[in-house]
């Protein structure tokens, strides 16, 4: 077991809006999939190369993995938030720094589950618009924002993990 101080913090303005907004880009996703349902072909991209071109297809229900995956990474990310104390950090945790330490992890969490909800959005739109032909691939900005965004929060929480032992 970890001997850890274990701290109760306050939920953030900041997280609690980052939650809301990403619960809204969850419920957004399933909408527009309801919405366009009967418009999506029966065949789909679900997966895409570095160059962003589309290199696995799969049936129309394929799409609904990723709003669902949101959905469990979403609760699992939010239950966790609660727990910093059971976390495992890249500095040593003591009195001193603590708070510091789990604040900055729970606002990572935040952050990311926002990134990763509006990203997993995104990918199912652009799924579903290379299936109807609108679009080739993923455009060499969204690939980017693609494989940047969760690796770039996650590099940018820990640079600043070190920086407040």
């Amino acid at each position: 077991m970890k001997n850890q101080p274990h701290i109760d913090l306050p939920t953030s303005t900041f997280e609690k809006l980052s939650t809301s907004i990403s619960f809204l880009v969850m419920v957004t996703t399933f909408i527009y999939l309801v919405v366009i349902w009967n418009n999506i072909p029966d065949t789909i991209p679900v997966h895409f190369d570095l160059s962003g071109e589309p290199d696995r297809f799969g049936g129309k229900w394929s799409i609904v993995a990723l709003p669902i995956i949101s959905v469990f990474i979403w609760v699992t990310f939010t239950m966790l938030e609660k727990y910093p104390h059971a976390y495992n950090y890249i500095v040593t945790i003591h009195e001193h720094n603590a708070e510091a330490q789990y604040r900055n992890a729970v606002l990572m969490l935040s952050v990311l589950k926002l990134v990763i909800c509006l990203l997993f959005s995104y990918l199912t739109w652009v799924s579903i618009q290379v299936g109807m032909g609108h679009l080739n691939g993923l455009e060499g900005w969204g690939m980017l924002i693609t494989l940047g965004g969760t690796l770039g929060v996650v590099l940018i929480f820990l640079v600043r993990s070190i920086r407040l032992k």
